[in-house]
């Protein structure tokens, strides 16, 4: 957001916000230069600390997190095995540590190596990802293979075309 007013006016809004999402776009910082600047940030991996942290201030509970991040959009989209831990679903799930201070940093893991948000304090931290039931993320590491994701809203477009 480009102006103060907008991210206070989107935190007095709040609960008109079904989901919390991001668009992970990852220009180069000369693209964003340019006259027209292609739309969108880099930032998938800001997102979870940096909510973490707006519940850390009192902004968010855990409860809104969980509702905005992974119950809504699962099933706004009609993803069944999403959004929810209980028998059936896919077992996707993050462990945190609230407590755990930190800076986020550029990203590693893609094309474009920097972020708006390089530098910014946080309160929690992401400190493991499970997959489907599978350990995928442990200790700043990534323990999938490239490729082992699945394209579920492919699969939903599929549908609502069909």
């Amino acid at each position: 957001m480009r102006h103060r007013s907008d991210v206070d006016a989107l935190w007095a809004g709040l609960e008109a916000i079904d989901c919390f999402a991001t668009d992970h776009a990852p220009h180069l910082p000369c693209e964003k230069e340019g006259a027209t600047p292609p739309a969108g940030l880099p930032g998938l991996e800001t997102m979870l600390p940096l909510l973490l942290t707006a519940v850390h201030e009192g902004r968010l509970g855990l409860t809104d997190v969980v509702q905005r991040a992974s119950f809504n959009p699962a099933r706004i989209f009609g993803l069944r095995q999403k959004g929810r831990l209980e028998v059936g679903a896919d077992a996707d799930f993050v462990l945190v540590d609230l407590q755990r201070k930190g800076r986020l940093q550029a990203p590693w893991f893609t094309r474009c190596g920097w972020s708006p948000y390089a530098g910014w304090p946080v309160r929690g931290a992401i400190e493991r990802v499970y997959l489907r039931g599978q350990l995928a993320f442990a200790e700043g590491s990534v323990l999938v293979a490239t490729g082992s994701g699945q394209a579920v809203l492919l699969d939903l477009a599929q549908r609502v075309a069909g």
